[in-house]
């Protein structure tokens, strides 16, 4: 036979599901059949558009410059010279031309609590010599799968996948330079 404080426990527990179930379906804001708009893209180019990348870690003071050149497909500028792997690059490019945020935050909020005002790193997309475009990036949102970042002259702050940006901050010069089988002389004239 079941003892009597287990009845109560257990009626105790049923009356708290019956009041959630009711306080659930009152509220219009946890109304799970409203879809939640998804934000529109920060901006919509072709990938082709754009004509180089400035990726710069503010953290270690790394800057990685590459352009697209008609000849030679990209190039790594700085901080070596070279050929640069075109398959890594144009993932890149791919999100950058068409970044989309999971969330927009109010333009209000404190910039400090999302490493806004102290950045980690900045991103330059230059699609012409006057036109570009700069993110600066923020914090990782706290439970780690999401980036804060900002265009650089707005007041908005978005949230964005962090493995996308991952894609773009994390080019490293040992990961984009292609493999040659001619040393560079350093007397020689740069590549365009």
């Amino acid at each position: 036979m079941i003892r009597r404080s287990t009845w109560m426990v257990l009626g105790s527990f049923f009356a708290l599901l019956v009041v959630a179930i009711v306080i659930s379906r009152s509220d219009p804001e946890l109304d799970a059949s409203t879809p939640v708009p998804r934000p529109e893209p920060l901006w919509e180019l072709t990938a082709s558009s754009i004509e180089g990348l400035l990726v710069e870690n503010l953290e270690s003071g790394v800057l990685v410059d590459l352009r697209r050149d008609v000849e030679f497909g990209w190039l790594l500028l700085q901080p070596q010279q070279g050929p640069a792997d075109a398959a890594k690059i144009e993932e890149a490019v791919s999100w950058l031309a068409r970044p989309q945020p999971l969330r927009v935050l109010a333009s209000e909020e404190n910039l400090l609590q999302f490493g806004l005002l102290d950045p980690r790193g900045r991103v330059t997309i230059i699609l012409n010599e006057e036109e570009s475009e700069i993110l600066i990036i923020g914090n990782d949102v706290p439970t780690g799968n999401s980036t804060y970042i900002a265009i650089e002259g707005k007041p908005e702050v978005y949230v964005v996948s962090k493995f996308s940006i991952d894609s773009v901050t994390n080019l490293t010069v040992e990961d984009l330079l292609v493999a040659q089988d001619v040393e560079l002389d350093e007397t020689e004239t740069p590549l365009p």
